[in-house]
């Protein structure tokens, strides 16, 4: 494994990043940062990055306090603390993980893992890591602090999730992690929270001071997702999209994840409603390469 074990997830976070779409998380060997790897050469996907202030009073809305919208420029976008040491860590409760059985909803192993026993495990002599063609994603993003976690994963009396295909027999995979979310925590010594990107050829800073989340916290939101799909298409197939990036891969080792509604009985009086792009009925899921156990 690459991202460093937390055993336990803290409320009140300085900040919540939320990632959604085509993206692969992947911390180096370390554990010292986790490199987000933006989708760049799947049709009809679009990056976003919003940092909003979030209120805990309901009553007040939220403040957009920084949008930037299309291909990360030049330089990686960064996120991280200016403390003195920095560390990406996991989410992974105590004890076993089973995906046909309800655990913990944010143990990050609800993410699919491409590096992991359900997919690539099986690498080349020599070879550690799936080769990730920074072609299709870079620049990327850097996050330095954080604990990953599960932010919200599917349903399985709703959806079935079946891994295809590749060199393993198909396999019900029952829940996965529709987004994957990172809290970030500000220590005792460390002041602020510092976001640099380029901007039209412009390095700019956002510098998130501890005083600046007086009554709430604030909520990164990366989303590389398409703008508008019809919520009644209830087919959307992203994860071959993830090979375009991942060329060493053998044709006949490349698995699909199915994603497919499970059709309930009509109750009558009651109009069922298809979901929606984004929710966790019809995932842009993210991935992670975490390395070999």
């Amino acid at each position: 494994m690459t991202f460093r074990d937390s055993v336990v997830l803290p409320d009140n976070p300085f900040a919540t990043v939320l990632f959604s779409g085509l993206l692969f998380l992947r911390a180096d060997d370390h554990g010292d940062f986790c490199d987000v790897g933006v989708h760049r050469s799947s049709p009809d996907h679009y990056l976003s990055f919003e940092v909003r202030k979030k209120n805990t009073d309901r009553n007040i809305p939220d403040v957009v306090i920084m949008r930037h919208l299309g291909p990360v420029e030049f330089e990686r976008i960064s996120i991280a603390t200016d403390g003195s040491t920095h560390g990406v860590f996991r989410y992974n409760p105590p004890g076993t993980f089973n995906r046909a059985v309800d655990g913990d909803a944010r143990d990050l192993r609800w993410a699919l893992d491409l590096e992991s026993h359900e997919f690539h495990d099986q690498l080349p002599a020599g070879t550690t890591r799936l080769k990730l063609d920074k072609f299709a994603t870079a620049p990327d993003i850097r996050v330095l602090d954080g604990i990953f976690f599960a932010a919200l994963k599917t349903d399985k009396t709703k959806l079935k999730v079946e891994r295809q295909y590749g060199n393993k027999p198909n396999q019900n995979l029952y829940s996965i992690a529709a987004l994957i979310g990172c809290n970030i925590y500000l220590g005792d010594r460390v002041p602020n929270l510092i976001l640099n990107w380029t901007d039209a050829g412009h390095l700019r800073e956002l510098k998130l001071a501890r005083a600046d989340a007086a009554g709430g916290y604030f909520e990164i939101y990366i989303n590389n997702d398409p703008p508008f799909m019809d919520p009644a298409e209830v087919s959307h197939k992203e994860f071959p999209e993830y090979y375009k990036a991942l060329p060493d891969v053998r044709t006949d080792d490349r698995f699909n994840v199915d994603v497919s509604k499970i059709v309930t009985p009509p109750v009558p009086g009651v109009t069922s409603v298809p979901p929606g792009l984004g929710s966790p009925n019809i995932p842009c899921m993210p991935v992670i390469m975490d390395g070999p156990p």
